[in-house]
């Protein structure tokens, strides 16, 4: 679901959705092109929504489910950039993975330098497509989570984008 304030609503867009033979990943993904149909780049910008799958490394099942979208997402990103070269991409997401253990859980150490969790490669797959977590751009090694959970609480809930927006003097962000 993504609410549009007014001004937003305005804008011409056009709306797409992973559309799947697996029912459990239809509708955990879309993306809106807003097109203000005025030249240039900087007039385009991509917005991506994932709600990502619970535990995508702990069976078969989910790790296919989890690169179904991951693939997904990123022919979409590839095409609209093709596109607009220089356009804003924003990956909004419920990812249901972390990256660092030691920063991006609250589990107790001790950690190994650099020490990763088991999906992290859905992160280091985003990342691939040239887009920046802007939470970490801002605060590289805060410690943060946004799930609290039963288990170790992590940082699940992510917004990555494209250099020009993630490093904008503008641009803010927090948990």
């Amino acid at each position: 679901l993504v609410w549009l304030a007014d001004k937003w609503a305005r804008v011409p867009r056009v709306m797409e959705h992973l559309e799947s033979k697996d029912m459990e990943v239809n509708g955990r993904v879309l993306s809106i092109v807003f097109d203000n149909n005025t030249p240039g780049d900087h007039n385009k910008m991509m917005l991506i929504a994932i709600h990502g799958i619970n535990s995508a490394t702990s069976s078969t099942k989910a790790k296919a489910q989890a690169d179904e979208i991951q693939r997904w997402v990123k022919d979409k990103r590839t095409t609209f950039s093709k596109q607009y070269p220089r356009a804003t991409v924003l990956l909004a997401t419920d990812i249901n993975a972390a990256k660092h253990s030691e920063i991006d859980t609250d589990r107790p150490g001790p950690f190994l330098e650099g020490q990763l969790e088991p999906d992290a490669k859905i992160i280091f797959d985003i990342e691939a497509l040239k887009l920046q977590d802007v939470f970490r751009t801002a605060f590289p090694t805060t410690k943060a989570v946004t799930r609290r959970a039963h288990h170790a609480n992590r940082l699940l809930d992510r917004i990555f984008a494209t250099g020009e927006a993630a490093n904008h003097p503008y641009t803010r962000v927090a948990i």
